[in-house]
């Protein structure tokens, strides 16, 4: 019987330990619990009191750029005149138009939200000062710039006017191009504008272009006294016939570089070869200092694989694009009427817009098999779609061009012999047949040597490995 009551007892006193084991348990499980929901609810009300001010902060930027009565379906127009501070027109002077904002109807107000590209700009667009608007403008072309959003170039007639239509309701960039002798600033233009408390749909802008000053360059001192002026005509031999450059064509202290990265491909291929070898050979007894090597011997093979790959693909796009301008620029020769055709002033050359670039005729090398359309002025950009004029003209017998070595390009005008044919038709319809003299490689400063000589035409690209330039003389036929 007792032992009956001491298992009893026992019974009900470990039911009494689980009892308590388990309330413990419930109230730590409780307290957890709460403590969960009191975190997540501090995060909860975090987030909404941030998204209430990121609200409040859009709010109160798009209520400052709030405007009534805007009819945004209406078009309107911006037009340039663009002129000297003595009121004298500039003409063949380039601009780029940018719509950068939209006007969207919000209920009976009209609110300015980026468009056309800039939409991940940062700049601020509302209630700008003078000196507010040239910072928006020079953050907005920056950003332009680094993500290569594309505009609507024109260029400014013979009295300096140039003009867009049927434009959206917005806020446009007006981005001055290549001009010589002159320069102006970007700027903001709004359609509509508010101007005397009536909004302005057709927009006239006078950009005032500032003259850049001509450089001054000191006299150069000779050591030697000065000799007696002896007249003596000089051998044809030692004519030496540099051509004129103003001081804006300044030539660069070194020549294009048109050519392909090349020299990386051996070098890594040459490397990872090696470093693989010698993976190979020492993992034979160091088993983690070979797998090292050989990884990076592989990542270097890789690299080598991916420039040929990438000069491949750039090889074909070159020439799909030289195919284009060449079809873009004989349509607008074509369409064009002679009398109406501009002339450069800094080149004297005619000149056609087409696919974007300025063109001043057609290049053609029968040997090579090559018809190629000539930009200018030549630019990094530009010698990827064709050849460019580097300096000179085909009037004054002083033609430079540069292009890549592309195969499509100058890639093999290393090859070209004496007594080769080549040939230039200008947009103007005069046609310069030429005889090729010689081919010469040049270093890549060497500037006044690529300028320098009697050569009524010359070629220019760079070689296989880019660090130098294969340069081929001609001389006019007749």
């Amino acid at each position: 019987m007792q032992e009956r009551i001491r298992q009893e007892k026992g019974r009900l006193q470990l039911q009494q330990k689980v009892r308590k084991k388990m309330k413990g348990r419930k109230i730590r499980i409780r307290q957890g619990v709460k403590g969960w929901l009191l975190a997540l609810a501090m995060v909860l009300s975090l987030c909404s009191g941030w998204k209430q001010d990121v609200c409040a902060q859009q709010s109160q930027s798009s209520s400052s750029n709030l405007m009534q009565d805007v009819d945004t379906d209406k078009k309107g127009s911006i037009e340039i005149l663009f002129d000297t501070m003595q009121d004298e027109p500039v003409a063949n002077a380039e601009f780029t138009l940018y719509q950068v904002a939209a006007m969207v109807d919000r209920g009976g107000y009209t609110v300015l939200e980026l468009t056309g590209g800039f939409e991940g700009c940062s700049v601020q667009l509302k209630n700008l000062t003078a000196q507010q608007s040239k910072e928006a403008s020079a953050a907005l072309l920056e950003y332009q710039r680094a993500n290569h959003i594309s505009g609507d170039t024109k260029r400014t007639d013979a009295n300096g006017k140039l003009g867009w239509t049927g434009l959206q309701t917005g806020l446009y960039l007006l981005v001055p191009g290549q001009m010589q002798k002159y320069r102006t600033d970007p700027s903001l233009i709004s359609i509509p504008t508010n101007v005397n408390a009536q909004l302005l749909y057709d927009m006239s802008v006078n950009p005032k272009a500032e003259r850049i000053p001509d450089p001054v360059y000191p006299p150069e001192e000779s050591e030697e006294p000065p000799t007696p002026e002896v007249k003596k005509p000089p051998k044809k031999t030692e004519t030496i016939v540099t051509p004129q450059i103003t001081p804006e064509q300044k030539a660069p202290e070194k020549l294009p570089q048109t050519g392909q990265l090349r020299w990386p491909i051996l070098a890594l291929s040459t490397v990872g070869a090696v470093l693989l070898f010698l993976g190979w050979w020492i993992g034979r007894k160091k088993k983690d200092c070979s797998r090292a090597l050989m990884g990076l011997g592989i990542l270097l093979a890789a690299g080598a694989v991916g420039i040929s790959a990438y000069n491949i693909w750039d090889s074909s796009r070159a020439e799909a694009a030289v195919e284009a301008s060449l079809e873009a620029y004989e349509e607008e020769l074509t369409a064009v009427e002679q009398e109406s055709i501009p002339v450069d002033e800094n080149s004297g050359m005619a000149f056609v817009e087409a696919d974007g670039l300025c063109w001043i005729g057609e290049l053609e090398i029968p040997s090579l098999q090559l018809t190629l359309p000539v930009a200018d002025p030549w630019s990094y950009p530009s010698l990827k779609k064709a050849p460019c004029r580097y300096t000179g003209s085909a009037e004054e017998n002083s033609l430079i061009i540069a292009a890549h070595n592309y195969k499509r390009h100058f890639g093999n005008i290393g090859l070209l012999p004496e007594g080769a044919t080549v040939k230039f038709t200008a947009v103007s319809g005069d046609v310069y047949e030429y005889e090729v003299e010689k081919v010469e490689t040049l270093n890549p400063y060497a500037v006044d040597e690529m300028l320098s000589g009697d050569w009524d035409l010359t070629l220019f690209t760079c070689t296989y490995g880019g660090r130098k330039r294969v340069t081929v003389r001609c001389s006019l036929v007749g």
